[in-house]
């Protein structure tokens, strides 16, 4: 199967499920893709199907999948490139971080740097400083990647330093998908670096949103991101 072929044939399943759900708030973050509403049991059985059918070219066929204007055809994309992760090489990292450029929306860039990006800088740990420069980017989206690409690697301690420098650098951001990065950064590098966080609250505290202040103080002293309130006696 061709590369286009198979992008043609993963679209058609996809329209197979299509159900117009209605993604939270801020989900897409633009009118730029369509959104066919696939659950993800749906798309995640449509990836296992797919992970066997593509082709030799696999990194050519996610490429074309990618460029499609569906929101659940690029979701899919990054999907299948995990599956094939055994066979990831370094020189990868040029194909999939160009994903990046055309992310819209926190679910995409989520998606790709938690799942996708995020393992290539375990494996090979000098890439990280390709990311280094996305936290200065005017484009808001790429500026949460930078700090996001580093979430999951923070919590087995890789890193630190170039996370706490991020979240450092972008602690004053005015946007709120920025603040609320900077609040999962920090959540998440409790459990390898928890002074740390605690230093950067006490030094940081005069910039940082209330909302980040109250989400990783609780985290800090009750493991959640938002306490439970306790039901009171009448």
């Amino acid at each position: 199967m061709t590369s286009a072929g198979f992008s043609r044939e993963a679209i058609k399943q996809l329209r197979a499920v299509e159900l117009r759900n209605r993604p939270p708030e801020g989900y897409l973050g633009t009118e730029k893709y369509e959104l066919l509403g696939v659950y993800k049991k749906d798309l995640d059985h449509i990836a296992r199907g797919l992970a066997v059918e593509l082709p030799e070219d696999w990194v050519d066929a996610l490429n074309t999948l990618r460029a499609a204007t569906i929101f659940e055809a690029k979701s899919l994309a990054v999907e299948l490139a995990v599956r094939k992760r055994k066979s990831f090489e370094k020189r990868h990292w040029s194909d999939f971080s160009k994903w990046l450029d055309d992310c819209e929306g926190w679910a995409l860039v989520d998606g790709l740097c938690c799942d996708l990006l995020s393992v290539f800088l375990v494996r090979w740990p000098d890439l990280a400083e390709k990311t280094d420069s996305w936290q200065r980017s005017k484009n808001l989206w790429k500026r949460r990647a930078a700090i996001v690409v580093l979430v999951r690697p923070i919590r087995d301690g890789h890193f630190a330093d170039e996370l706490f420098a991020r979240m450092a650098h972008l602690a004053a951001d005015h946007d709120p998908m920025i603040h609320k990065a900077v609040s999962w950064g920090l959540r998440s590098a409790i459990s390898t670096h928890r002074g740390h966080v605690e230093e950067f609250l006490h030094d940081h505290e005069s910039v940082l949103k209330p909302v980040v202040l109250r989400e990783v103080r609780s985290k800090l002293t009750t493991g959640l991101k938002t306490a439970k309130k306790k039901n009171s006696l009448k």
